[in-house]
């Protein structure tokens, strides 16, 4: 019995009855070869896309030109406060450069004001095009709905929307 793997710019014939090592080269094959059209060229260093202290998860990008744009959450210190909690951070890569952007806090709990996004900001997920935000009539060019909970154990989450027109400055 043979199998043809056309996927590849040339056909390979497997015969089922081939050594097990050769069976295992021909799957790192196909793997290596999608994993290349996926990054166009992009490699991870390390297989991160950064490190830094405390954690970080739930990553959000796009990518528009030469440019891959990041949002996530992560530990963080809530600006103008001497709280930490989760945050969501920006950063991009420009691939015309090679060079990363400064980490930004973007979106950060509304500390101390008892609403429900006062613990915890997480989890973002931003989207590019054209929106309108419904309680004020102002256009944007991003939104990102984003979780959040105003209790210290993480119950009682909710899920937000933010408008921004650079990814950065957020209104929500």
């Amino acid at each position: 019995m043979h199998i043809f793997l056309k996927r590849w710019p040339y056909k390979v014939r497997y015969s089922i009855g081939c050594r097990f090592s050769f069976f295992i080269f021909v799957i790192a094959l196909g793997v290596f070869y999608s994993a290349t059209e996926i990054q166009a060229g992009f490699q991870l260093p390390g297989g991160t896309l950064f490190s830094r202290n405390g954690y970080d998860y739930a990553v959000s990008m796009y990518q528009e030109g030469n440019v891959q744009n990041f949002w996530w959450c992560g530990y963080g210190n809530v600006p103008g406060t001497t709280a930490s909690t989760d945050v969501i951070y920006y950063r991009h890569y420009d691939f015309s450069t090679g060079q990363w952007s400064d980490i930004q806090t973007v979106l950060w709990p509304t500390w101390g004001t008892g609403k429900w996004d006062s613990y915890f900001t997480c989890d973002p997920s931003v989207i590019r095009g054209e929106f309108i935000n419904p309680e004020n009539g102002k256009a944007f060019s991003h939104a990102m709905y984003y979780s959040a909970t105003d209790r210290s154990d993480g119950t009682n989450g909710r899920i937000g929307l933010a408008f921004s027109n650079d990814g950065i400055n957020w209104e929500r």
